[in-house]
């Protein structure tokens, strides 16, 4: 199964748009930013990369919690949960936000995508959903076993995570 959170008035089918990516697919944004490709698809997730499009569209880092990062922030103090999947940092004043955002996510059959090296999901031709599901924000959390962790400057953290390379996904 594959993921796309969007507004509850959109779907069932759903049209490629355009996008502004880099390179890799690792950033992305909904406008045109220097060194981004501009690209048409139409993007969905697994389990595990839908995470970061849970919160509203506020600018966030997520990391999937692999073994290699888990070591990587820990040597970097960098504190987390050892019981979910994914961390995602958000700056402190989206706090409230967040708590009042209720994702809406639509579920899709894995026919009619490509694999992407960002670890989503790409299709260049309109999709059909077969579920909606609309989740309060700690039912998402729940669900996609994730953890918010709010701090002072995604600036810093993110240098922190170069520095320490470990592997993250920004979105705004």
């Amino acid at each position: 199964m594959l993921y796309k959170v969007c507004k509850p008035s959109e779907g069932p089918i759903f049209y490629p748009k355009k996008f502004w990516r880099s390179a890799d697919w690792s950033r992305s944004s909904t406008n045109p930013k220097p060194g981004l490709i501009e690209t048409e698809v139409l993007y969905a997730g697994d389990q595990d990369e839908i995470i970061v499009h849970l919160l509203p569209e506020i600018r966030r880092v997520a990391v999937t919690l692999t073994l290699d990062n888990r070591l990587k922030l820990e040597n970097a103090k960098v504190s987390h949960s050892t019981d979910k999947r994914s961390i995602v940092f958000c700056e402190r004043d989206k706090k409230e936000l967040i708590d009042f955002f209720s994702p809406t996510v639509f579920v899709f059959s894995k026919k009619g995508f490509v694999l992407v090296q960002s670890g989503e999901y790409v299709s260049y031709s309109p999709q059909t959903a077969i579920e909606k599901i609309e989740f309060s924000m700690s039912e998402a959390q729940e669900r996609f076993n994730f953890e918010i962790c709010y701090i002072s400057s995604l600036d810093i953290i993110i240098k922190i995570l170069r520095a320490n390379q470990v592997s993250y996904t920004e979105q705004d």
